[in-house]
């Protein structure tokens, strides 16, 4: 983990003065001349300044902050659901409002909620989405969906290593850290650290990391998702989008900005850092477990594959085809089991697997057989008592078992 990284997020648990871990930061505008997100090499990683999605902008171009906004997003135990009197341990946070319902900013979606839907928020659900083992759809996407980026070029199959654009840019001091993108007139926060030994040279795998409902970004690295750092981070490129309109991802006010955010930083990514492009993935949990799902039925040819834990399966008009690792707890009492298998059978037949599997890639986990070349899926069920016991947490074993499916994909 990179001595900046390591300061800052050590930091949080412990509550040090706002002014250690706060800063006023300028936006970069999508499409500016100077979209590189700053360097920040010769000093300490700073948390943003921009606290929720909506806050506005001074004519400057700097984001208006409340410092103790500021100070909470990073902080655990901030999220208006922790229990009270109790900080959450790691990887044990729950995610959803202490009444689970959404905020007045969240006006309720006229899409089917689940029974078991995230924090008791209704998710935008296409139809039929809830409905396990549903046939393959190889259509294209809907009118409206963004378009692909570099079509034809970014392949799910296997490939060589295929550098990014960044890697024929002289970069002798890689930006990592905390920068931003104007995503409709508002600061879109995202972290970026870099993997040990990284300098530009040689092409390295890109993974974004979704936090789930409630949460932050910063929440993600440093709480939930335990040993994502050790063990995708240390080999990878590790990008932490903060979610836009909301606390999630996938709610009408929510979805599309964060499309938008995620399509403007991808391809500005690959233009700053050397990127294996044929190695792109994406993780998430919960909420950003659903977003990881839709992008890779919406972005199919970007990404290699994804790894979900508590999520589900909202659209089934895919394009291109993504490898898949899903962890899911059996008594999930958040996002029910059944919607998490109904993910498992859309994505196992998709991709042509057999219903028999082999054990691994590591924990309590099953690989499909027959898959077609390079889109193996694969299953974990677990029973750890995560998130206060509901079984909705990030489980021991699951930064382990991503990285394992990951990195061995040719």
């Amino acid at each position: 983990m990179p001595p900046a990284l390591a300061r800052y997020l050590a930091c949080l648990p412990v509550g040090l003065a706002l002014a250690a871990c706060t800063e006023t930061r300028t936006p970069i505008a999508v499409g500016s001349e100077s979209s590189a997100p700053p360097s920040l090499a010769n000093r300490d990683l700073q948390p943003p300044a921009a606290p929720n999605p909506g806050d506005p902008i001074a004519d400057t171009g700097v984001v208006q902050t409340s410092t103790t906004a500021a100070a909470n997003a990073g902080t655990p135990g901030s999220s208006p659901d922790s229990p009270p009197g109790s900080a959450p341990a790691a990887g044990s946070a729950p995610e959803s409002s202490a009444d689970g319902e959404l905020s007045a900013a969240e006006p309720p979606e006229t899409t089917a909620p689940s029974a078991g839907g995230e924090g008791g928020s209704v998710e935008t659900v296409s139809e039929g989405s809830d409905e396990a083992g549903a046939p393959p759809d190889s259509s294209e996407p809907n009118d409206g969906r963004a378009p692909d980026y570099e079509k034809g070029e970014e392949l799910n199959f296997p490939t060589p290593v295929t550098p990014s654009a960044g890697c024929s840019e002289a970069n002798p001091e890689p930006a990592q850290g905390l920068a931003s993108l104007l995503i409709r007139g508002v600061a879109a926060d995202y972290l970026v650290t870099l993997p040990d030994g990284y300098d530009g040279s040689a092409p390295v795998p890109l993974i974004f990391g979704f936090h789930g409902r409630a949460r932050s970004y910063l929440d993600f690295v440093s709480v939930d998702a335990t040993e994502i750092q050790s063990e995708l981070g240390s080999r990878a490129i590790m990008v932490y989008p903060q979610a836009q309109g909301g606390e999630g991802w996938t709610n009408e006010p929510e979805l599309a900005p964060s499309l938008e955010f995620f399509d403007a930083l991808y391809p500005q990514l690959l233009a700053n850092y050397c990127v294996d492009r044929s190695h792109v993935f994406a993780v998430g949990h919960s909420s950003g477990g659903f977003f990881a799902h839709i992008l890779a039925c919406r972005y199919g040819e970007r990404l290699r594959g994804i790894g979900v834990v508590a999520g589900t399966l909202l659209e089934r008009e895919c394009s291109g085809y993504v490898a898949a690792v899903m962890i899911h707890g059996v008594r999930d009492s958040v996002v029910d089991p059944s919607r998490g298998v109904a993910a498992r059978d859309f994505l196992r037949t998709r991709n042509g697997c057999r219903p028999d599997t082999l054990p691994g890639p590591d924990g309590p986990c099953v690989t499909y057989q027959g898959c077609e070349p390079g889109l193996p899926i694969a299953w974990c069920e677990h029973d750890e008592p995560t998130y206060d016991d509901t079984n909705h947490g990030w489980p021991s074993f699951a930064s382990h078992t991503i990285a394992d499916f990951f990195f061995s994909l040719p």
